[in-house]
């Protein structure tokens, strides 16, 4: 008897330093691969809650996905 395989999802994750006063500041965006749909941000948690939402699953900080 087989199971139904769970949803799944693909993400680019893009990470860059601007230059700047004080070392820069860290940008990136996060694009669903499937949809182009493509999120800026500056702060990583901005990167996970998109994820979240478009993935439609919860992401679990420090745990390992089974």
């Amino acid at each position: 008897m087989g199971t139904a395989p769970s949803p799944s999802s693909v993400f680019v994750i893009r990470i860059w330093l601007e230059p700047g006063a004080g070392g820069g500041s860290r940008r990136g965006y996060v694009e669903d691969v499937a949809t182009k749909e493509r999120r800026y941000f500056s702060v990583l948690a901005d990167a996970a809650e998109f994820i979240s939402v478009l993935g439609a699953m919860p992401l679990d900080s420090g745990r390992e996905v089974p």
